[in-house]
């Protein structure tokens, strides 16, 4: 009895994840523009970069229940759009925080596949600067609840006819109160530290119409001691590597949905 309850959890456990163990091998999405009107979209061979999850399904569940989060994805179908509900919600008793940029209807963090099919995300890309300062991120409080609506079909576009879609977020960023102060630590180490000097040692033989940048061989040096550079070599310099233990990564869970292309509107055109 004990072994047929194992193998039935064991069959439910490789159909919900059936779908990572698809190989990718096609895009959709791209169409040209004949000076009149786009053309017909196909299906193409995948480039060599895409998307692709960061996190495996394993870690995306452990880090959520260490941060006592939940990071929940559903699907909604209205009249001829497509519609990704994500909501972060904070079950702890300490606040965390998630960057603004990401959680906002200015990104798009979806990985949308059919079969071994990869939908290409048409939207724009955009950089807003910031310096992951605390003002870049939105705080959580214990049991706040931040919701985010966004129209797939604005940014992605579905082939025709009916088929089945896995839907799923690509990597949100999350910290916690102890990664600012480790940071601000950072900082103020770091504005202390020698600057790195550049000398120039001319080219030989050089035509006299090069820039002078290009007269130079890069020769960089440091005088003294480079905190910069100690904490570089010590991994402790960037978003992910000021401390593993306060800076995390963590998506929704994955959505199977039927969706017929013919049914729902256009990115390049609106369809009868």
């Amino acid at each position: 009895m004990s072994l047929k309850v194992l193998l039935i959890f064991s069959l439910i456990s490789f159909q919900a994840n059936a779908n990572d163990l698809t190989v990718m091998k096609y895009e959709y999405g791209r169409r040209g523009w004949d000076g009149e009107k786009y053309e017909a979209a196909n299906i193409y061979p995948l480039p060599e970069q895409y998307p692709r999850y960061l996190v495996s399904d394993t870690d995306n569940i452990k880090i959520k229940r260490l941060l006592n989060v939940t990071l929940d994805l559903s699907i909604k179908k209205e009249r001829d759009s497509i519609l990704a509900v994500v909501r972060l919600k904070n079950n702890g008793n300490k606040h965390i925080f998630i960057r603004e940029i990401q959680f906002s209807a200015l990104s798009m963090y979806f990985l949308i596949t059919t079969d071994n099919i990869l939908l290409k995300y048409l939207g724009g890309r955009f950089d807003y600067g910031g310096d992951f300062d605390r003002n870049d991120w939105i705080e959580l409080y214990p049991g706040r609840m931040v919701s985010l609506t966004q129209k797939l079909n604005d940014n992605y576009e579905f082939p025709l006819g009916k088929r089945i879609y896995n839907i799923g977020s690509l990597e949100y960023s999350v910290v916690d109160e102890q990664w600012f102060i480790k940071r601000s630590i950072f900082k103020n180490l770091i504005s202390i530290t020698t600057p790195e000097t550049n000398n120039c040692n001319i080219r030989e033989n050089m035509p006299l119409i090069l820039k002078e940048s290009r007269l130079c061989l890069p020769n960089y040096g440091e005088r003294g001691i480079s905190l910069r550079k100690l904490f570089r070599d010590l991994e402790f310099y960037t978003f992910d590597t000021i401390d593993m233990n306060n800076s995390f990564r963590i998506r929704t869970n994955q959505v199977l949905v039927e969706i017929d292309g013919d049914k729902i509107s256009s990115l390049y055109e609106k369809r009868d």
